[in-house]
């Protein structure tokens, strides 16, 4: 049987990190709070397990796995792989154009005319990124309806009226105010192990 000579006198049977510092990469060049730290380990083979992602970084706070390399073998037949963890994302703001449809004017959800028809724009969208670690997506994750108004009766509208919801009068005081709509609904997306991206597109109200 082959003996390896294991810095902790454990025949490698363990996981050894060969490299002294993380390397460190930066995902988002406009968020430096977003970090991935790249760590190479060796381990005899029939040993070799990876980790479970989320498993925490042993030295950097907050940086969690997720995802490991496949392992190459070495000349001496060890495994040899690396292990990238990442600390959580912060919130971040991107611009982008998107098209948008405006809601029509009426007096009241029953009246047949309108004082302005719904309209079609081309228009500069933030979106919102966040990011949330968990293995429990489903309960975890927060999921945001587009804007939407509701008539009278409690249905989704294409119009605003003074009996809606919102009313005419509370939507034309965020066009005053220049405040935003929620363009889209919540868009969710696997960012890197269970790292979980959420996007949120907002447009101006006009």
């Amino acid at each position: 049987m082959r003996t390896f000579d294991a810095p902790f006198g454990d025949n490698f049977t363990k996981p050894i990190r060969v490299s002294v510092n993380p390397r460190r990469r930066f995902p988002f060049p406009q968020d430096l709070t977003a970090v991935l730290y790249d760590d190479d380990f060796v381990q005899r083979a029939e040993f070799f397990e990876p980790l479970p992602l989320g498993y925490p970084h042993p030295d950097i706070e907050d940086a969690v796995l997720v995802e490991e390399s496949p392992p190459s073998v070495r000349q001496d037949g060890l495994f040899r792989w690396t292990r990238t963890f990442a600390s959580i994302p912060g919130n971040r703001t991107e611009f982008e154009t998107t098209t948008y449809t405006f809601p029509a004017y009426k007096s009241t959800s029953a009246s047949t005319s309108e004082i302005r028809a719904n309209f079609s724009q081309k228009v500069v969208a933030k979106a919102v990124y966040s990011y949330v670690s968990t293995d429990d997506p489903e309960s975890d994750l927060v999921i945001v309806d587009k804007f939407q108004p509701l008539d009278a009766d409690d249905n989704v509208a294409g119009f605003l009226a003074d009996d809606t919801t919102p009313t005419l009068e509370d939507y034309q005081a965020l066009v005053a105010a220049g405040d935003y709509v929620q363009a889209t609904e919540t868009d969710v997306a696997r960012w890197m192990g269970n790292v979980w991206q959420m996007r949120n597109a907002f447009v101006r109200a006009l």
